[in-house]
């Protein structure tokens, strides 16, 4: 070290404070002058005889700078010292204390020269490297404590030379390699302290031989064999601890001899076996803790001997049997803790003899019966842990006597009733009964309780009495009035209560109990789900400040979720309801909010911008020593200082302070400060924004445009596409939307749009075209009539009936309609922000609007009048007069059904264009291998080939197909323009359709349970479940099919196709044929008019191209216009009007085509008889049977 003039100064003033003391020995002077410049003070330090004590000859035998190195004001933080080698020329030094300073490096091996030294202390500092083997040289130590630093290496053989040696202190090290035998040698040992390193091997059997052991702490090591026997030899020994190691085999009976043992920790090991009934024999035992092994048999019933027993922990073994009832005669027992076993058996009535027991945990185990009303004795009790049992009954009303129980856990048993009155249970702060069978209405529930949790229960009725979490004044008085009531009724029979020493002590208690009251923050979770609770959110529960957890989902709540002013909120899961109506606005404030559910509702609306960000929420389900999140952060309240409430460190026990001292001040050692860390990261404030905030708004009614952005430059997780309306005729460019379900959906497509304007644009102008042209159309008509009644018995004049009857029909449909479509223009709000074509039609109106309602139900009834009256008006079939029963063989049944069912997949395969429709309707983009592109084109198109394949196709494949079956032709034509029309689309969109069974989800990758996006939409927090994939995102609804969403939703898919297909009938069709029939010359190879095949135009000589004029072909299309008309115009009203002008243009083409270009019908047996009956419209069940037949 350089000796600057400031150093010199400072040496000067050390000697004339070391005068007195080192005037006699000039050597030690020196030396000691060294070591405190070796140690680097450069400042006054005040007296020194504080510090050295001497000898007779002047000799330094006392040294001591706890703590007075680390103070040096000139040390920076992160600046270290070594320890001076000159220490080791103080030959007479017997004391010396180095501990809690900032010393690194090694230990200098010269300290082995201090044959005099009796106690050397260097705990706590940064001491690294392997120990000297010159520390066995010092035979006269007594206490060598190394404890706290980071030594490493093997604990030298040399200590086995420390003959005097009482205290041997080396934990919280990284020592290795196994304990040395020679420590078998150390007879005057009382204390030997090697947990928290990483030593491995067997324990050493020579350490039975240390008859003066009183202290023996190896745990959180790497030893693994067998416990050896031979530590049962320790008489003098008071506590064992060897927990968090790998030992096996079986706990030795030998440990019972151990006389005086008051701790005995041997738990998280592997341990197996039976628990000794020799352990009951330790009369002195304190604290039992064999929990996280593998212990089988039955507890001994010897436990229940030791008189001073008040800790007893034997969970998460795999013990069996009953619970011995011997157990209630621990009268100072305080921690019973037997949870996460196989025990089974009623709970013994005998523990409510345990009154100072105030931790009760019987957890996860196999017990039945009822829980005993005497449990209600055990005044003290704090903590109730009875969950994951098959307890059942009633949960009794004895129960309110535990006055100072803070933490009540009775979910996952099969209760069903509760008769107690929580209000009386004044300290309740943690209340979890969910997963039990719990039914009817809840009782009064205790306003000051923190986390309250009834899930998966069947509970009933609404959330009113939540509105005691709002009113904390009110609560507080009802408190006051309850310990009042229970005061009185205890004070019956004493002259002077109010001189009563245990009144007092009441009093006193109520007092500590209001206190405590205060200290509280109110309600903070809240988890009500899966339930039957219904009716509206309560406002108040949404304008508390304390809640931050809110979990309402999977009931059958209703109405609008009022304004959100809980600013402090985190959690939010709302769905699986039928909650309606917008959002609230108020959302947006909530700047904690990290999880949002709303899936599975009716909410409507547009989703505005929010604030969400990563969860900061604490596991209400984690127990450390009895203690949860909520009562640590009542523990800490008090210990934090005004400037120091960022963290949670008061809670952590300083390295040195024993056990008892942390059991003592509540206190948490670091590997339990670790746990509540991860744990509770908002008390103890380290939360981190790696986790992304999530959202869910799938299946709902939102619609219209996306926000940006929902959340605080945080990754967000969100669910929106599947069976909302967003988009609004625009691409979903927004990057919240997972990847998986951002699919390309046709609805919000900007080309689809377009196309359904231009739909009711050529709608309208057709209406135009009617209002502009009707006196030629009345003309038209008049002619029309004069042909029916000149011959009304050929195939033409059939025809040209049927074409009235159905244009009569169609106008007087129209005349119903017009009012109707205005019903569905003025109640539009199913989405708002729907596409053109569904808001013309019933399936965007309004929900729960009576006025629209009534207004539609008058209309349909005129309609359902008007269809009814029609067929009766019909002729009657009269092609088929063959009795039905001639032909009932089995043999002609079972050919018939054959035949029909080739006809059927015949007809599937002809109906693709009607199929792909709705494939390209309800099926998102590339979700099944298909692209935005190819579904585009196919939604074109597939009307144009339904028309194309009806007009080439169906007629000749009907004819040959009937001459081979038998089948007549008139039914199998009806069957395919039945499928081709609608039914098979409505069928496909039914299958298909997000809102409907959601058949595209079995090519979906998500919905592949193993598929890593699969593992992607299982969204936990901590143990609440928040999305599972198979159930929320794959799975059909719970009321799918009654909710009315699925029906919509077919109407929306079929409106286009019905549409655009009569407008192809009504413009396209007449558009093209009339150009070909002005090509074409009449059918001229026949001199003689072949009366059985009529007259035709034929292109080119060959083709004809007046099929479509034949009476078969068009009674099966009228037919489908009639069942088309009857069916969807009261759902579609604009359908009509497209009916309307498809027979009008047929009539027209019809009409040109026999009397401008003398088209001749056929009149076989099929035509002569082909017109509207009730036969062909379906209303005659005779007629369908002879059909089928």
């Amino acid at each position: 070290m350089r000796l600057t003039c400031p150093t010199i100064s400072i040496l000067l003033i050390l000697t004339n404070f070391t005068k007195a003391c080192l005037s006699h020995n000039a050597s030690d002077e020196t030396v000691l002058l060294k070591v405190l410049v070796g140690f680097g003070f450069k400042k006054s330090l005040g007296c020194l005889e504080s510090w050295v004590r001497c000898n007779d000859q002047g000799q330094a035998v006392f040294l001591d700078l706890t703590r007075r190195v680390r103070r040096r004001d000139d040390l920076d933080d992160g600046q270290f010292v070594h320890i001076p080698k000159e220490l080791g020329e103080l030959q007479a030094l017997e004391w010396l204390y180095l501990d809690q300073n900032r010393l690194a490096g090694t230990i200098p091996p010269e300290l082995g020269m201090l044959q005099s030294l009796k106690s050397l202390d260097l705990t706590e500092n940064n001491l690294e490297g392997h120990l000297p083997e010159e520390l066995g040289q010092l035979e006269n130590l007594t206490w060598l404590s190394l404890s706290l630093n980071r030594f490493s290496g093997k604990i030298p053989e040399s200590f086995g030379n420390l003959w005097n040696l009482e205290v041997l202190d080396l934990r919280r090290n990284a020592f290795s390699g196994e304990v040395p035998k020679s420590l078998g040698r150390l007879s005057q040992l009382e204390r030997l302290r090697l947990n928290h390193n990483h030593l491995e091997g067997r324990i050493p059997q020579e350490l039975g031989q240390l008859k003066n052991l009183k202290e023996l702490l190896l745990q959180q090591n790497c030893f693994n064999g067998e416990l050896p026997a031979e530590l049962g030899n320790l008489q003098a020994l008071q506590t064992l601890m060897i927990s968090e190691n790998q030992l096996q085999g079986q706990i030795p009976k030998e440990l019972g001899q151990m006389a005086v043992l008051k701790y005995l920790i041997l738990s998280q090991n592997q341990l197996s076996g039976n628990i000794p009934r020799e352990l009951g024999h330790l009369s002195k035992l304190k604290r039992l803790n064999l929990y996280g092994n593998n212990l089988t048999g039955k507890i001994p019933p010897e436990l229940g001997h030791p008189p001073e027993f008040y800790w007893l922990f034997l969970d998460r073994n795999n013990l069996q049997g009953e619970i011995p009832p011997e157990l209630g005669r621990l009268k100072s027992l305080q921690r019973l803790s037997l949870g996460k076993n196989q025990l089974s058996g009623q709970i013994p009535t005998s523990l409510s003899h345990l009154k100072q027991l105030k931790w009760l945990n019987l957890c996860q185990n196999q017990l039945t019966g009822t829980i005993p009303e005497e449990l209600g004795n055990m005044r003290n009790l704090r903590w109730l842990h009875l969950d994951g049992n098959h307890l059942s009954g009633s949960i009794p009303k004895a129960l309110e006597d535990l006055v100072w129980l803070t933490a009540l856990d009775l979910s996952h048993n099969r209760f069903t009733r509760i008769s107690v009155n929580f209000t009386k249970l004044l300290h309740l702060q943690t209340l979890d009964l969910s997963r039990n069978l719990l039914s009817g209405e809840l009782p009064a529930m205790q306003p000051g309780t923190e986390q309250v949790d009834l899930s998966r229960n069947n509970f009933i009725g609404n959330l009113t009495w939540t509105e005691a979490f709002c009113t904390k004044g009110e609560a507080k008085q009802r408190k006051r009035e309850n310990v009042a009531d229970g005061e009185k009724g205890r004070r019956r029979g004493k002259k002077r209560a109010t001189k009563n020493r245990r009144f007092r002590k009441r009093k006193r208690r109520k007092k500590s109990a209001e206190a405590a009251r205060e200290k509280r923050t109110g309600l903070q979770g809240l988890r009500l789900n899966h339930n039957s609770f219904t009716g509206k959110i309560p406002a108040c529960l949404m304008q508390l400040n304390s809640l931050k957890h809110l979990s309402l989902n999977n009931n059958r709540l209703h109405g609008r979720i009022p304004a959100i002013n809980a600013t402090q909120l985190v959690v939010l899961a709302l769905h699986r309801n039928d909650l309606s109506g917008a959002v609230p606005e108020s959302l947006q404030n909530l700047s904690h909010l990290a999880v949002l559910t709303l899936h599975e509702n009716s909410l409507d609306g547009a989703i505005g911008p929010l604030k969400l960000t990563s969860p900061c929420i604490d596991n209400d389900k984690m127990n450390v020593r009895g203690f949860g999140c909520s009562v640590l952060r009542l523990i800490l309240r008090p210990r934090q200082s005004p400037g120091n409430e960022t963290d949670c460190s008061p809670l952590q026990a300083s390295p040195s302070a024993s056990q008892d001292e942390a059991q003592s001040q509540k206190l948490l050692s670091a590997e339990e400060m670790e746990l509540v860390k991860r744990n509770c990261p908002d008390l103890c404030k380290t939360c981190q924004n790696g986790e992304p905030a999530k959202a869910t708004f799938h299946h709902n009614r939102f619609s219209c445009e996306l926000p940006e952005s929902i959340s605080e430059g945080v990754a967000t997780y969100a669910t929106v596409v599947m069976g909302n309306m967003v988009g609004h005729g625009q691409r979903l460019n927004v990057s919240w939307i997972s990847a998986e379900e951002n699919f390309a959906f046709l609805y919000y497509s900007p080309r689809i749009w377009s196309a359904q304007v231009t739909v009711i644009s050529s709608i309208l102008a057709m209406a135009l075209g009617a209002v502009v042209f009707h006196q030629q159309f009345r003309s038209f008509w008049k002619s029309s009539q004069r042909m029916l009644q000149s011959t009304p018995a050929t195939p033409g004049p059939r025809v040209v009936a049927s074409n009235l009857v159905l244009l009569k029909v169609a106008s007087c449909t129209v005349l119903l309609a017009c009012p109707l479509l205005l019903v569905c223009l003025l109640g539009t709000g199913y989405y708002t922000c729907a596409p053109p074509l569904s808001q013309i039609t019933v399936a965007n109106l309004k929900d729960n609007d009576h006025r629209i309602d009534l207004a539609v139900l008058l209309l349909w009834s005129a309609m359902l009048f008007l269809f009814r009256s029609i067929p009766a008006s019909m002729p009657k079939c009269c092609r088929l007069q063959t009795d039905i029963a001639n032909i009932l063989s089995v043999r002609a049944v079972l050919v018939r059904v054959a035949a029909w069912f080739v006809w059927v997949c015949i007809v599937i395969l002809l109906s693709l264009p009607s199929i792909l429709f709705a494939v390209a309707q309800a099926v998102p983009a590339n979700a099944a291998g298909l692209n935005e592109k190819v579904l585009s084109w196919i939604h074109r198109a597939a009307p144009y080939l339904i028309v194309l394949i009806e007009l080439l196709l169906a007629h000749p494949l009907s004819t040959k197909y009937s001459a081979r079956s038998g089948i007549e032709a008139d039914r199998l034509l009806m069957t395919f323009r039945l499928s081709s029309a609608w039914f098979m689309s409505l069928l496909a969109t039914a299958f298909l359709h997000e809102n409907c069974f959601a058949g595209w989800k079995l090519f979906w990758v998500v919905c592949q349970e193993s598929s890593a996006e699969h593992e992607a939409f299982n969204w936990k927090l901590w143990s609440q479940e928040i999305l599972f994939a198979k159930k929320d995102m794959c799975r059909l609804g719970e009321r799918w099919w009654v909710d009315g969403r699925c029906t919509r939703s077919i109407v929306d898919g079929l409106t286009p196709l019905l549409l655009k297909k009569l407008l192809v009938r009504s413009v396209v069709v007449p558009l093209v044929l009339l150009p070909l029939w002005y090509s074409s010359r009449l059918d001229t190879s026949c001199a003689p008019l072949n009366a059985q095949k009529g007259r035709h135009l034929r292109l080119l000589g060959g083709l004809k191209v007046t099929g479509s004029l034949v009476p078969l072909r068009q009674t099966a299309l009228l037919t489908t216009f009639m069942e088309v008309l009857f069916f969807w115009s009261p759902l579609i009203p604009l359908l009509s009007l497209c009916i309307l002008s498809a027979t009008a243009a047929n009539f027209f083409l019809f009409d040109v085509g026999i009397r401008s270009f003398n088209v001749q019908v056929p009149l076989d047996a099929m035509n002569q008889s082909a017109t509207l009956s009730r036969c062909e419209s379906g209303f005659s069940p005779e007629c369908l049977i002879k059909g089928f037949f």
